[in-house]
């Protein structure tokens, strides 16, 4: 499921492109904001596909905002379309955080069309479902990426425990096998990538992490607790 989240502090615009981007895909799930603290709440819990932002807000800079984005590694590349206003802001916007497009206030559904069918329906439509491909010696397998919760490297081997089982894989660095996954995965041990979609509870006293649908509680390494850091305590 694809995550949009509309930030802007006018409530009739807010809910006037939720609205109609509802219209143009029917499997995303929708969020919105009114400012920029809402905002980090609801990318706490979520992890988003495509964000449009106001670039001037009543309680802070959107573009200050969107730059904080762009310095998470897992939304380096999102899309970013402002909403603006501010004609002067465009320049500055393209060059110091690589926005996806511009949304001039006043506009119409007819200025929507053509970015929300973009961003919407063809963007999206190749993120659904990304799955890793395991190729063994004699057959290949597929797993979606979001049931994965953590990666273990023991034995000399990977394993992936999911919502339903674990899967023995070759072996591989851990760093290796990482690329293959997507941004939601973190490394919080020599032996250990989590899925940060997961993860429920943080324990730095005794270095573990609690995880949603598993009782295994994952060793934190304290050489990696920066890895955690950069994710929800330096920007959010």
């Amino acid at each position: 499921m694809f995550h949009i989240l509309f930030i802007e502090d006018q409530t009739e615009i807010r809910r006037n492109l939720t609205s109609i981007a509802k219209t143009f895909n029917d499997k995303m799930i929708i969020h919105e904001a009114s400012n920029i603290e809402e905002a980090k709440s609801i990318l706490k819990k979520n992890k988003i596909d495509v964000f449009f932002v106001d670039i001037q807000l009543g309680d802070d800079n959107g573009l200050k905002f969107a730059k904080g984005l762009r310095s998470l590694s897992e939304y380096q590349f999102t899309p970013i379309v402002f909403i603006t206003g501010l004609v002067d802001k465009e320049l500055e916007a393209y060059q110091s955080v690589q926005c996806y497009h511009f949304l001039f206030k006043p506009f119409t559904i007819e200025d929507l069309k053509p970015l929300f069918s973009k961003l919407l329906i063809d963007y999206l439509k190749p993120l659904e479902l990304p799955k890793v491909l395991l190729e063994y010696k004699t057959y290949s397998q597929l797993v979606p990426v979001d049931e994965i919760i953590f990666v273990e490297y023991k034995n000399r081997k990977i394993h992936l425990t999911t919502k339903n089982t674990v899967i023995e894989y070759k072996h591989m660095p851990l760093k290796k096998f990482q690329d293959k996954l997507s941004g939601h995965f973190i490394q919080v041990h020599q032996g250990f990538l989590v899925n940060r979609l997961y993860i429920q509870r943080v324990d730095l006293l005794e270095n573990i992490i609690e995880l949603d649908f598993t009782k295994v509680r994952v060793p934190l390494g304290r050489s990696f607790r920066r890895n955690l850091e950069e994710v929800y305590h330096e920007f959010l």
